[in-house]
């Protein structure tokens, strides 16, 4: 056993422990062993007895027969080993918990699996925002603009719950497919999650930070949230960077962003200017109000819902 299964399957077992610790498993069978099945590309599936367990980018997933009737499901886990040695904390995993209550993360998420001779599974399901960004087709207009709302949203009512995420990034959104063949939206991991009105932590994310936020990020941590959901739609709507987009701003406007925000403000709108045919001109009007250099400038989530629902109409 080579060190890197050894590191994966030490952090699986942490995460059913920790996945045993949130959940009541009475209903499922005992799973005793762990095993290395096989691994390709990003995907790493670990096998225990009557179990499949499968890492897809930092989204970990078990699927197990239910004791009562020996029916295949599939359960999505807090979160998977994508980073070694992810550490949750007592706090991380209450905020996760208040969130999942209103229904706004994924704690667990049944699915029906339809396994194949125990272990292969025919069922759809998109992993995070990243990978449906990356392997969907092109969607249309009018589906892009019901997805970011549906994104919004969420970031919206976790406010409403006083919590600031302060990790808002493709790779956490959770996607899956509904029975209708539509889509489901959910937050993930809360480790940089806080309900503190100020704080001193940076964004987990270091290219989903506002400029601000390396020199002066004492302030409401919702806010930058809301940086991080511009910088999220944006990609979600062109499939770029916003980093390398404006990558060519001045250092100097970067280093003192709040004495140069009317002019990196400029750069940003000529930025989203170059993408109309990417993002929809009434959806740059939101990034926009995400994307502001002065915190307490930003657009607030339920004020772009508002706008969604009086301003994106014809």
């Amino acid at each position: 056993m080579n060190a890197t299964t050894a590191a994966l399957i030490s952090s699986f077992e942490h995460m059913l422990t920790v996945y045993n610790g949130l959940t009541n498993l009475e209903n499922l069978e005992k799973i005793e062993r762990l095993e290395v099945s096989t691994s390709k590309g990003a995907k790493i599936f670990m096998r225990y007895k009557d179990c499949l367990l499968e890492s897809s980018r930092f989204t970990l997933y078990v699927v197990c027969k239910e004791a009562k009737d020996r029916s295949w499901k599939k359960y999505a886990l807090l979160s998977a080993p994508g980073t070694a040695g992810e550490i949750y904390t007592e706090k991380s995993i209450a905020l996760h918990r208040e969130a999942t209550s209103a229904g706004i993360a994924l704690k667990i998420q049944e699915f029906n699996a339809g396994l194949e001779k125990g272990y292969y599974s025919p069922f759809t399901f998109y992993g995070d925002l990243y990978q449906l960004v990356g392997n969907a087709e092109e969607l249309k207009e009018e589906t892009k603009l019901f997805f970011a709302q549906k994104i919004i949203d969420l970031v919206h009512r976790l406010h409403g719950l006083n919590i600031a995420h302060q990790d808002i990034k493709l790779e956490n959104i959770l996607v899956d497919q509904d029975e209708k063949g539509g889509l489901n939206f959910y937050v993930h991991n809360f480790n940089y999650a806080t309900k503190d009105e100020t704080t001193t932590v940076l964004c987990g994310a270091e290219h989903y930070r506002p400029m601000d936020d390396r020199i002066s990020h004492v302030y409401d941590p919702k806010l930058k949230d809301l940086y991080s959901l511009g910088v999220l739609l944006f990609s979600f709507f062109t499939k770029k960077m916003w980093r390398d987009e404006q990558s060519y701003i001045p250092i100097e406007w970067k280093q003192h962003p709040l004495r140069y925000s009317l002019l990196i403000e400029e750069e940003y709108k000529k930025i989203l200017q170059g993408h109309l045919d990417q993002i929809p001109k009434k959806m740059i009007l939101v990034l926009q109000g995400f994307l502001r250099v002065h915190p307490f400038d930003r657009m607030g989530a339920g004020m772009a819902l508002r706008f969604f629902k009086d301003g994106l109409k014809e």
